[in-house]
């Protein structure tokens, strides 16, 4: 098989992964599968509503957006609250858009997975925003597993990504800005160096943010909060 086909399949196979799970979903601040259509008769996509406002970082260089990271944390817990639960997987703010009435909208949902479902047991999602036990195969001892349990996207590794969109919101830059080279990202994430500089004042100057930033990116899976518990702290936090 050329390898033009192999892309046409993969792209077949996660558009199709994509619509099986949009369906599944009913939230104002997640984005609605209106249907799919043939391109020139040939390839298939999926007609999702026009958000002329663009993503939440360009949207908040000049507007409040306080509201809009509760609005997104909302969504992110009506995810992870449905049955089977839906991990985004790839959660950074590119994917948040804005409707026309200012409010957060989450979407592509290409590397999503219902946590039940062992057939997407794959890593995905991008360096600067992925959670460290989707980079190495330990378990919460730090020990070599010699499997790959621990490189199913979580409920606990949205709530890292979760964490970095919120840095990347505020701040206006990418999480570890100051990396350049992947490996050294890589570094600071075993390290347990979070994105969180020493000149990012505006979290700095907010007790209950930085903290709050901070337990989102706890090494271990099992001690960060999850969507439920950030909200009530997030609502608490004044910019």
């Amino acid at each position: 098989m050329s390898n033009r086909c192999c892309n046409d399949t993969c792209r077949g196979q996660r558009l199709s992964h994509e619509v099986k799970i949009l369906i599944r979903l009913g939230h104002p601040n997640v984005v609605a599968l209106l249907g799919t259509a043939f391109v020139f008769g040939e390839e298939r996509v999926i007609v999702l509503p026009w958000y002329k406002n663009g993503t939440v970082v360009t949207y908040a260089q000049t507007r409040s957006v306080s509201c809009r990271l509760c609005l997104i944390c909302a969504g992110m817990g009506y995810l992870h609250n449905l049955e089977p639960p839906v991990v985004h997987g790839d959660l950074k703010g590119e994917n948040i858009l804005v409707d026309d009435d200012g409010h957060a909208v989450i979407s592509d949902f290409g590397l999503s997975n219902e946590i039940l479902d062992t057939a997407q047991n794959t890593v995905g999602g991008s360096l600067r925003w992925i959670a460290p036990e989707l980079l190495f195969d330990v378990d919460r001892e730090g020990e070599d597993k010699g499997g790959c349990e621990n490189l199913t996207p979580s409920n606990a590794s949205d709530v890292w990504a979760f964490g970095c969109t919120v840095y990347e919101i505020l701040i206006g830059r990418l999480p570890y800005h100051s990396r350049q080279f992947d490996w050294a990202i890589i570094q600071d994430i075993m390290r347990g160096v979070g994105p969180l500089r020493p000149d990012d004042m505006l979290i700095h100057e907010s007790i209950e943010l930085s903290s709050l930033l901070e337990a989102c990116w706890s090494l271990q899976p099992c001690d960060r909060p999850t969507m439920a518990e950030i909200a009530p702290r997030l609502s608490d936090v004044t910019l």
